[in-house]
């Protein structure tokens, strides 16, 4: 099964996914991380890249109709984008039907929220394939001004949100519009990432050992 954490940037996902892949806490199942971003710069660049480029024999439509949708866009970031949404399809399709338990905290979802929040032709973009390949959601909750807070208080990883805070507005207003984009099936779980950690890996644990 796999199982993406959504959430504004800052809000805790990262953390929250790394600290229960590393207690393993689902017995029987094996838990993996879904995404690169765990790798040192250089092999996540190359990684994504072969990825990227597998994508092309997977899916080879939605490779090519996202080259030309970046290469049209020409916005800052296009082409960081462009890989990222290639090389997330083929990691989604090696995980595709897997008895294992693989989490996502940069997903299709988080794509999803990518491009209509940076895209300046996000309304011709296709999101068919995000609707036929995202399986179930984990989405972590911050408050808005606690989450601003972490957000502009951080100085690694940085994101473009980081660089153009004007843009926090918008951004905010297009996840609650992919949250609108889910169907219940999919919405799993609701983590508060101000709650202890302890408290929320065990909620996470419950629901996913009840959902196997």
């Amino acid at each position: 099964m796999i199982v993406e954490f959504f959430g504004m940037p800052g809000s805790g996902k990262t953390t929250i996914l790394n600290k229960f892949i590393e207690a393993q806490h689902i017995s029987g199942c094996t838990v993996v991380r879904g995404t690169l971003d765990h790798f040192s710069s250089k092999k996540r660049i190359f990684l994504k890249l072969i990825n990227s480029l597998f994508c092309v024999l997977i899916n080879p439509s939605f490779y090519f109709k996202n080259f030309f949708f970046f290469l049209i866009d020409k916005k800052e970031n296009g082409i960081n984008d462009f890989i990222n949404i290639t090389y997330l399809c083929t990691r989604y399709f090696k995980y595709n039907n897997t008895k294992k338990l693989v989490i996502f905290d940069q997903g299709l979802l988080q794509a999803y929220w990518s491009v209509l929040s940076f895209s300046s032709k996000k309304s011709s973009y296709d999101f068919a394939f995000f609707k036929s390949k995202i399986e179930k959601v984990v989405i972590i909750e911050l408050e808005e001004s606690i989450n601003r807070q972490r957000l502009f208080k951080r100085t690694d990883n940085l994101s473009r949100l980081q660089q153009n805070m004007k843009l926090w507005n918008n951004c905010r207003r297009n996840y609650f519009e992919v949250l609108n984009y889910l169907t219940s099936d999919q919405c799993l779980i609701y983590l508060d990432s101000q709650k202890e950690l302890k408290f929320n890996l065990h909620r996470l644990e419950s629901v996913l050992s009840n959902d196997k």
